[in-house]
């Protein structure tokens, strides 16, 4: 008996002592109050730099809670409004405002946690669009009432995206409009594939509207610096792309990885603090600024184009799978739209075929071979290149025209030399009815290829025409 009793004792004992370590361990390595999140280190500071630095619409803050985990503190405001808003790394839990900075205005522990999610600032309320839930993409708008409210859910209409697994989606808010762009997932690839399908959202009205398939020479989002009426992009080729969204454009710049790399990791550590505005972007640590350096100058030089193209299908939207279409819904319109649009270019191919030759006849006799007059409306690259009419290069040469033989990998050197030189040729394309660039066997070498630059239309139909531009 006694024997007993005294197992039944220890067995309590350690189970308390259990039930006493696990809310420890959470506590110290998983699980914080939100109302802690003022105990990050720099908060005090940070909240003082935001209402003492200049005209910025968000501002962020690297730092760490008190159970040791690094995160990032977000400040929000609009432009025409007092004050602004605090949250952490989507922490829909945990939400303040400048007014009085010690005081959490959500007070539900359950609303969980919204990652990769828009988050802005209209009308006074702190708003919250698309986002993971249960490891799905979703597009849905919520607002931030504050008190018992908490987060209220925004009905929506239109075009609305479709809920997906995790993809490269990005957003931004920018004259009360989210621009989305949507990883399109059904694209294969290529440089003649769209990466993103771009969504608009009128928060006031709040109707989603397509605007149709991203130029895919901005290519994929690798790193992104929203500001207030566009943002900075670097893709994954190395370019710069800053995209306008007041006039819905975009202008690129080639090999710029290194301006994002310097900004980045000047002073990755906790305390840092960085600030976005209208055109300008930087970093504030222990009293120290650091900016980017935004080549304003240079791209005020480039040509823009439209960040949307007006197609109304793409190979993409036809290889969504017909299970994601219910019952009644109108994949049959689809297949005669496509149809259609197959005709339509079957009779333009004809009538190009017929006309352009003559066109190009009367076009040629007129130039005289001479280098197009008008070349304001080629971009700098294809200019250069125009100024080497005549001339030939082998691989290595070219890349030192290009610019881009510091690439190491090979791979890489392939694709953006690709990449570039149909840029080149879609360009002149347009002016002259011909590629600027081909490639051709060497003369002297047939196991290796030159390039050919304002070859006359004949020579290089009959010599190039069998070599492929992107291999």
């Amino acid at each position: 008996m006694f024997v007993r009793i005294q197992a039944n004792a220890i067995g309590l004992l350690c189970a308390m002592l259990g039930m006493m370590a696990i809310p420890k361990m959470l506590w110290s390595k998983n699980w914080m109050h939100p109302d802690r999140y003022v105990d990050c280190k720099g908060y005090t500071t940070f909240m003082e730099t935001c209402k003492s630095q200049g005209n910025w619409s968000r501002a962020e803050l690297n730092t760490q809670i008190p159970n040791g985990q690094r995160v990032q503190l977000e400040s929000l405001r609009a432009s025409n409004e007092q004050g602004f808003f605090l949250h952490c790394d989507a922490d829909m839990r945990w939400v303040v405002h400048s007014n009085n900075p010690l005081v959490n205005l959500s007070e539900s522990l359950v609303q969980g946690f919204n990652g990769g999610a828009l988050d802005f600032v209209l009308a006074g309320h702190l708003h919250s669009m698309g986002g993971y839930g249960l490891w799905r993409r979703h597009f849905d708008l919520i607002r931030f009432h504050g008190g018992p409210q908490a987060w209220q859910l925004v009905a929506t209409s239109g075009e609305v995206p479709q809920i997906r697994d995790i993809d490269h989606t990005q957003a931004f808010y920018a004259g009360g409009k989210a621009i989305v762009f949507v990883d399109n997932i059904a694209a294969e690839g290529g440089y003649e594939a769209s990466n993103y399908i771009l969504y608009e959202l009128d928060v006031v009205s709040r109707h989603w509207t397509r605007l149709g398939v991203v130029d895919a020479r901005i290519g994929m989002f690798q790193e992104v610096h929203a500001l207030e009426h566009g943002a900075l992009v670097l893709n994954r080729a190395g370019e710069m792309v800053w995209l306008d969204f007041t006039d819905a454009s975009a202008k690129l710049l080639v090999n710029r990885s290194n301006a994002f790399d310097g900004f980045r990791n000047w002073r990755d550590e906790v305390g840092r603090m960085t600030f976005y505005s209208d055109s300008s972007l930087w970093h504030v640590f222990a009293g120290e600024h650091h900016f980017f350096e935004v080549p304003w100058s240079e791209l005020n030089e480039v040509a823009s184009f439209p960040i949307a193209l007006a197609n109304p299908v793409t190979q993409a939207e036809l290889l969504v799978p017909a299970r994601s279409l219910g019952k009644g819904q109108a994949m049959p319109s689809l297949l005669l739209a496509s149809l259609a649009i197959l005709v339509a270019v079957i009779v333009i191919a004809v009538l190009a075929r017929t006309l352009l030759p003559s066109f190009l006849r009367s076009d040629s006799t007129n130039r005289s071979g001479s280098v197009p007059t008008s070349k304001g409306a080629l971009s700098p690259l294809a200019r250069k290149l125009v100024a080497l009419e005549g001339s030939q290069f082998d691989t290595e040469e070219l890349d030192d025209v290009l610019e881009i033989s510091h690439l190491a990998s090979p791979e890489t050197l392939r694709s953006q030399r690709a990449r570039l030189l149909q840029r080149v040729n879609a360009e002149y394309r347009v002016k002259e009815g011909v590629d600027l660039v081909v490639r051709m066997r060497s003369p002297n070498d047939r196991r290796r290829s030159v390039y050919c630059i304002g070859f006359a239309v004949g020579h290089a139909a009959n010599q190039g025409k069998s070599d492929e531009m992107n291999s």
